[in-house]
């Protein structure tokens, strides 16, 4: 052995290391806990409280109330959860709103079928029991009655067909055919149609074109219709020697036939509501409508993009108007 070197240490500084060595884990432990636990509250708040939220305007929205959201933002996949959510419960809360405004629509409708089948088919039965028991012998008055049998017969075949008619109308699987015509023609058609009407009343129609040929897409027999529903309205309630105005012109983009007349017209309250079903003046004048003339028009107005509306003044003066855009007909020329 050439060479020899001895190294020692004193035992109190290696304990001392130890020491410092299990200080510094037990605080590196300490650090790591209270880390884990701020950011086991950071997920809490930011993850598991907006699932809560969500879930619990479920619940709500399960148990009826369409007005719960869940009032979470956040810029994150959660947030758009919560968006998403929130915007399919508006739709479910219109959805809801429009099944109430159905099945409330549904009630009046049974119940002013009700209604108006109940005075027809009363009179029948009193008409017929009378008949039967031999009550009425003298012809003149059998005959009597069996004219007011007949009268209410037509009447509930009318109101029947125009149910029909409405029905088919409401449907949307319920296709109608949609060809290139001239809207200028079907209004001269019935105009022509109810010469005959308007004359036995004495009543003038008058028709003033200043629009010309108006091309437009639709289905000749329904747009017939609905001018013939119009036209009949305004002879049936204007007074005998008056005048039914029809006028067809431009007005800025648009085109508008209008029809107008000087008979009795509705009150300022009734005007929102001339186009409901059973909505209708029960008059002399009216003893033969079945109340839902105006709401097949609007109808078939929907049916073709067409805009109806009534103006009136409720002493003398009523007027339909129909507006058809200008990307739904033009011009093909001036007669």
């Amino acid at each position: 052995v050439v060479t020899a070197l001895l190294l020692h240490s004193p035992v109190e500084g290696i304990s001392s290391a130890q020491r410092d060595g299990i200080v510094i884990l037990i605080f590196c432990i300490s650090v790591a806990l209270l880390l884990a636990f701020l950011l086991s509250i950071l997920l809490v708040r930011h993850f598991i409280s907006p699932l809560k939220k969500i879930g619990l305007a479920a619940e709500k929205i399960m148990g009826g109330d369409y007005s719960a959201r869940t009032e979470v933002k956040q810029n994150d996949e959660i947030g758009f959860l919560a968006e998403n959510m929130d915007q399919l419960f508006v739709q479910l809360s219109k959805v809801e709103k429009e099944r109430e405004k159905l099945d409330q629509m549904r009630q009046d409708f049974v119940s002013n079928i009700s209604h108006e089948l109940r005075t027809p088919v009363t009179v029948l039965k009193g008409s017929l029991e009378v008949l039967a028991e031999g009550l009425v012998t003298d012809p003149d008055e059998m005959q009597e009655y069996f004219q007011q049998m007949l009268s209410e017969t037509v009447h509930l075949q009318r109101l029947v067909n125009d149910l029909l008619e409405l029905s088919r109308l409401q449907n949307t699987n319920f296709q109608i055919e949609k060809v290139q015509l001239n809207l200028a023609e079907i209004l001269q058609e019935a105009v022509r149609s109810m010469q005959m009407v308007s004359e036995q009343k004495k009543i003038t129609i008058q028709w003033e074109s200043r629009a010309g040929n108006i091309r437009f897409c639709g289905d000749y027999g329904r747009l017939r219709q609905m001018f013939l529903i119009v036209l009949d309205n305004a002879v049936k309630f204007s007074p005998p020697n008056q005048i039914v105005s029809v006028k067809s012109e431009r007005r800025e983009n648009q085109c508008v036939i209008s029809v107008s007349d000087c008979g009795k017209g509705f009150l300022p309250e009734d005007l929102p509501y001339v186009f409901d079903r059973f909505y209708y003046e029960r008059s002399e004048q009216n003893k033969s409508g079945s109340g839902l003339g105006l709401s097949i028009a609007k109808e078939i107005a929907e049916r073709h993009q067409i805009r109806i509306q009534c103006e009136s003044n409720a002493k003398d003066f009523t007027e339909f108007s129909f507006v058809f855009e200008e990307n739904a007909c033009s011009e093909m020329g001036i007669n």
